[in-house]
């Protein structure tokens, strides 16, 4: 289940970026995540998530993103308390 607030309208954005990169869409991809870093950063969020949220930010600049390492860092965030 979704959470709501800033950390709910991240984890929408990471969804929609698996989406775009399934739709041959990547382009669009790199802006949308950035905003997700900036929301779970000024939501005080702890240590795992960040790394985590490292670890999309290597796969966009090493341009080898791809939509299953998008779907696993969104379920990884959904089971953080």
């Amino acid at each position: 289940m979704m959470r709501l607030g800033g950390q709910g309208a991240a984890l929408a954005r990471l969804e929609l970026a698996e989406a775009l990169l399934l739709a041959e869409r990547p382009d669009e991809v790199p802006d949308l995540l950035r905003n997700v870093v900036v929301s779970f950063t000024s939501e005080g969020i702890m240590h795992n998530a960040k790394i985590a949220l490292a670890y999309l930010r290597e796969a966009v600049e090493a341009g080898a993103l791809e939509p299953r390492i998008i779907r696993h860092v969104r379920d990884y965030l959904e089971d953080l308390p």
